[in-house]
């Protein structure tokens, strides 16, 4: 560009001067203004190089976010898959203890409608009628926990349901 000006003066020098006879006001003149316009279109050429640096660095900086949103799209797609596979392996196992718990509960009722009388008539000696009670009492003990356990698995089922939706949500 430099060169460009240069050669544009100089075939303006030569214009402008028709020979020896030109007075050198007028040549100083042309001089200046020619160095004015070039000091300011080296202006607008810094100006220029700026603007296309900013330019730059935003399209920079916007890549950079999409990267991170990316990448935290994808662990939010990993967490939520592998609440979901918790939430199918909670709902499997939920439904094998309330299976177990259908088939344990008329046993239970059945068993408390018998007294003690019943026991000892049931059994063929007093020993029997122990084991048969501590049977029982063992019975109770694994039901209980059974019924805890099915409250703990329906518990941590509806948590991980609720923070699979959050993560969704977040997704979003």
């Amino acid at each position: 560009m430099k060169r460009f000006l240069l050669l544009f003066l100089a075939s303006l020098f030569f214009v402008l001067v028709p020979g020896a006879a030109a007075e050198s006001t007028e040549v100083d003149k042309t001089i200046q203004e020619l160095q004015n316009k070039i000091s300011e279109l080296q202006g607008k050429e810094n100006s220029l190089s700026k603007e296309i640096s900013l330019k730059n660095s935003q399209i920079s900086l916007t890549q950079l976010k999409i990267a991170s949103t990316k990448s935290a799209i994808a662990k939010l797609t990993g967490e939520i898959d592998e609440l979901t596979e918790q939430i199918d392996q909670l709902e499997e196992l939920k439904t094998k203890r309330l299976e177990l718990a259908r088939h344990r509960a008329p046993e239970v009722y059945k068993r408390q409608n018998l007294s003690l009388v019943g026991y000892l008539m049931l059994g063929q000696n007093f020993s029997d009628v122990l084991s048969r009670i501590k049977y029982l009492a063992r019975v109770h003990e694994v039901d209980a926990q059974l019924y805890k356990q099915l409250q703990v698995t329906q518990t941590n089922y509806n948590e991980r349901k609720d923070a699979r939706e959050k993560k969704k949500a977040e997704q979003e």
